[in-house]
């Protein structure tokens, strides 16, 4: 016993002084003497903070990925926002660049510090409006159709401001969440000339962001099933009125009407059979399989329905 407290003591130290040395080498950034340079390394420090997150979520064993986590993913994250820290401290020119802006966001929403990455949010938003939305001036909009151009940037508001309302949704502040999915909402009205496909694949998301927040945080299935209404008569095209149909079962789930959910599930099959099956037609017979044979269903926007004991158990991602 003693010789297990022994190895498990040296264990530990030696994870403290390796923790240690990785907090000091994060800490270092080195400095360039052109912007070009020094923006180009915090945006390696940026990927590399990605490229361990992204190996993190794909690692199985929980230990392995608590303790990936802690020695290596929070310091990159950190590296990661000191180096574009710096980048702002140095030089005043990034101050309106919105890469720099949405890296620290990103770097403090992935280290989790949602209320610091929500302010960053905030001013990488404030100045991508001012210096670009519809503003024909710019370099990059040169020899490019105004149709393809306003596409990317109400791409870029809708994503920034989804980013917001993530934060929002993070520290419990629902109310606001549902807010800022509403004002990207409203640019809708901006988008009825660009390209139907990609206004259906800017903005049909969001309202499945509103439901869950309503479905999920609120516990307002009432309004859940109205923003799934509000998508259908938005995005009329089988594929989102299909999604919006299944997602409706999902909501009678949640609510804990098994029945219900399953009716609607069999709807769905009977009204978009073969060969008019839209893309997300398999879903309603995956859930009915699962009701079946009793196994969680994993909805895509992150909604886990377990039945257990004929009561259905919600949890989220």
């Amino acid at each position: 016993m003693k010789k297990i407290i022994i190895v498990i003591s040296y264990c530990a130290i030696f994870f403290i002084i390796l923790a240690l040395l990785i907090n000091i080498v994060t800490s270092l950034v080195p400095r360039f003497s052109t912007y070009e340079e020094q923006k180009k390394y915090g945006s390696k420090m940026y990927d590399v903070a990605g490229k361990i997150d992204e190996a993190v979520f794909y690692t199985t064993s929980p230990f392995r990925c608590k303790l990936i986590k802690q020695i290596l993913l929070l310091p990159a994250w950190n590296k990661s926002v000191k180096a574009n820290l710096y980048i702002l401290k140095k030089f005043p020119q990034a101050k309106e660049d919105v890469d720099v802006l949405g890296w620290i966001a990103d770097s403090y929403f992935y280290g989790k510090k949602y209320d610091k990455a929500r302010g960053w949010y905030e001013k990488q938003l404030e100045v991508f409006k001012r210096k670009y939305f519809k503003n024909l001036s710019y370099p990059e909009r040169k020899d490019v159709i105004d149709k393809k151009a306003l596409t990317e940037e109400l791409r870029y508001i809708v994503n920034i401001q989804d980013s917001i309302a993530t934060c929002h949704t993070a520290v419990g502040e629902f109310s606001k969440a549902i807010d800022m999915y509403e004002e990207s909402l409203r640019f809708l009205e901006e988008a009825y000339d660009i390209d139907r496909y990609d206004r259906e694949m800017i903005f049909r998301k969001t309202y499945i962001y509103i439901a869950k927040v309503y479905k999920v945080a609120l516990k307002d299935y009432q309004r859940a099933f109205e923003t799934y209404e509000r998508m259908k008569k938005e995005f009329s095209d089988a594929n989102s009125v299909c999604a919006a149909d299944i997602f409706i079962g999902d909501t009678h789930l949640a609510v804990g009407n098994i029945q219900k959910a399953k009716e609607i599930y069999e709807d769905v099959l009977r009204n978009y059979k073969y060969p008019n099956s839209p893309a997300n037609y398999g879903e309603a017979q995956d859930r009915l399989r699962c009701l079946k044979d009793g196994s969680s269903i994993v909805a895509l926007d992150g909604v886990v329905y377990k039945i257990k004991n004929g009561k259905v158990i919600v949890k989220y991602f």
